[in-house]
């Protein structure tokens, strides 16, 4: 059948093609609109270049057990294709050969086939995908756009992934097999990834190959591998000195490990971290945007007196909502120094330690023994205290005294499923008769009791600020005033 037989031909349902036909040439059914169902022979060697290219009716290809080889584009943009079999025997898939089959969910692919072209399964609808055993690169741009892809099968002599071969996937986690010595450019480039393991034959990875994937929380690198290594889910260089990749998606505060020396170029660009911490045994970090894309960085915490040398400039961090916290003494070699003299740093603090201590206060109760945390971290909740002439342990408060002062002062219980330690800070328990938030006046008889069932109650929210002498009826935890004396009062 020649070049381009029926191209355009709209009206055209189904096609049959007999098995005295022997070769398909370039465009044959290209432009035709209406065909839904197509049939190729057992004797035709190869399907053409274009042969069904844009036929978005197209639902169903039986192809010939003859068929050695896919043309480029053979059955690009056929947007309702939803199941195709390639037969044993298939050694080439083309270029774009599958490319915007949105509805095309799974194909086998039998283990005869050797090549599958740049971009063949380009913005399709591939859920999942076993390669053929005898599979060893995997192209360019190939699985590029699959978001419906979670889920894929390397063959067991892969060598090579090409570049953006699995960016804009719905990839959710991927071991790279340690046959692989060669991932392109953004192979996995804004993915849904949230794990990745490395294997042995990787020597050369970067920013760029994970960039964007919100959700990768996990880069691990096999022992075997001679380059790589990985420490909670951070890679390294092998003897750990140098910080090689931090994944995009770990979220909160990051202390980078003592005995570190530097950091690859962009090891940090786009993270998700609110605060790093920079060790004393740091002295070069990668250059220009180390820290860029990192949209939610709020703290800096640099350890070394001597700023640690970064080459370039801080291109892509809004340097004006970042504090930088440094040793005492050392703020005026980092406003000197290139990099960390930008103009746009101007919020330049003093710190003593990466560590600081939360120190509790019982106030006449037992003992909590003090926390070291580090600076911008949670606190653990201790045990609660007990006291000898309070029954009930309301909380742990900023507040040295709150039981006394008129007006009322403002009032910040610590919350330690939220609060965050920012320097030295000590808490101060509030002791109170009433044996239970929910209960009325204690029943022990003692003179504050009295005083709690005599005096006029005032109400306050857990902010201090005072809502009148009516109690609350709206669910939730208040304050509850009566003379010299508060507790807290839960209504539900």
């Amino acid at each position: 059948i020649g070049n381009q037989a029926f191209f355009g031909c709209t009206r055209l349902a189904s096609i049959t093609i007999p098995n005295s036909v022997t070769s398909i040439g370039t465009s044959v059914f290209q432009g035709c609109s209406g065909l839904t169902t197509a049939v190729i022979g057992n004797n035709v060697g190869s399907i053409g270049n274009q042969v069904f290219h844009g036929n978005g009716s197209l639902a169903s290809v039986t192809i010939g057990s003859s068929v050695t080889s896919i043309g480029n584009s053979a059955f690009q943009n056929c947007s309702t294709l939803t199941s195709i079999t390639l037969p044993e025997g298939v050694i080439s898939i083309g270029n774009d050969a599958f490319h915007g089959c949105t509805k095309l969910a799974s194909i086998n692919i039998p283990n005869s086939v050797t090549s599958i072209g740049t971009s063949a399964f380009r913005n399709s609808g591939i859920t999942s995908i076993v390669f053929p055993e005898n599979l060893t690169s995997i192209a360019n741009n190939t699985f590029l756009g699959c978001t419906d892809l979670t889920t894929v099968t390397f063959p067991p002599n892969l060598l090579s992934i090409g570049s953006m071969a699995f960016a804009n996937s719905g990839l959710t986690s991927v071991t790279i097999p340690n046959t692989v010595t060669t991932v392109g450019g953004n192979a996995f480039a804004n993915s849904n990834l949230s794990s990745v393991v490395i294997g042995s034959g990787v020597t050369e990875l970067n920013h760029f190959h994970f960039s964007g994937n919100a959700n990768l929380i996990s880069m691990e690198a096999v022992p075997e591998n001679p380059v790589f290594s990985s420490i909670d889910g951070v890679l390294f260089n092998k003897d750990q000195t140098t910080l090689a990749l931090f994944p995009p998606g770990k979220k909160g505060i990051y202390a980078i490990p003592d005995g570190t020396t530097s950091s690859e170029q962009m090891a940090f660009y786009g993270c998700s971290l609110t605060v790093v911490i920079i060790p004393n045994s740091v002295t070069s970090l990668g250059g220009n945007g180390i820290f860029g894309g990192c949209n939610s960085l709020t703290s800096i915490v640099s350890l070394n007196p001597v700023p640690p040398t970064v080459v370039g400039e801080p291109h892509g961090l809004n340097q004006s909502n970042v504090d930088v916290y440094v040793l005492p003494g050392s703020i005026s070699a980092y406003e000197q120094a290139e990099w960390w003299r930008g103009s746009e740093w101007t919020n330049f603090k003093s710190i003593s330690s990466a560590y600081q201590t939360l120190t509790f206060d019982s106030q006449g109760g037992s003992a909590v023994a003090p926390q070291d945390v580090i600076i911008f971290s949670k606190a653990e909740s201790p045990a609660n205290p007990t006291h000898p002439d309070f029954p009930f342990f309301a909380g742990w408060f900023r507040n040295a005294d709150i039981n006394i002062s008129v007006p009322l002062p403002p009032i910040v219980e610590w919350d330690f499923d939220s609060d965050i330690v920012t320097g030295e800070i000590t808490l101060y328990a509030k002791w109170s008769d009433v044996t239970s938030i929910n209960s009325g006046v204690g029943s022990k008889g003692s003179p504050e009791a009295r005083q709690l069932a005599s005096s006029v109650q005032t109400y306050y929210d857990l902010k201090g600020t005072p809502l009148g002498t009516t109690k609350p009826t709206a669910p939730g935890v208040y304050l509850e005033k009566h003379g010299k004396h508060m507790r807290k009062i839960a209504v539900r």
